[in-house]
């Protein structure tokens, strides 16, 4: 946005920064159609799901600031985001940046599969 806009680009935004996860997720859903469709297909659901997810999780940890480990919704907000990047590999055909969806991805797994292992 700045290329186009220029230094006034701030003045454009809906939600300006500092951005928090919960608040790019936002900003994700209001855009979805216009610019994330083309990467991770037409329908939002994925998007909306892992937004409610994390809003529940920041409610949850301000009422409980002393957990350390990996809690359950942590763990369903990584599958939320796989899910996302799976979405994207459905629309292979038309992606830019693939090797940097499938390098996400792929983060994401083992972030999930070191939680999974540390709570077994």
């Amino acid at each position: 946005m700045k290329e186009d806009f220029g230094e006034n680009w701030l003045k454009c935004l809906k939600i300006p920064p500092p951005w928090t996860l919960e608040t790019g997720l936002k900003c994700i859903i209001l855009h979805w159609i216009a610019v994330f469709s083309f990467v991770f297909g037409r329908t939002k659901e994925s998007a909306e799901r892992l937004h409610e997810a994390v809003k529940k999780h920041n409610r949850e940890n301000r009422a409980n600031s002393k957990l350390q480990t990996m809690t359950e919704l942590e763990e369903e907000i990584l599958e939320l985001s796989i899910a996302l990047f799976n979405a994207a590999e459905l629309n292979k055909s038309q992606l830019v940046h693939e090797s940097e969806i499938i390098h996400c991805k792929q983060a994401l797994l083992g972030y999930l599969k070191k939680a999974k292992e540390s709570r077994d």
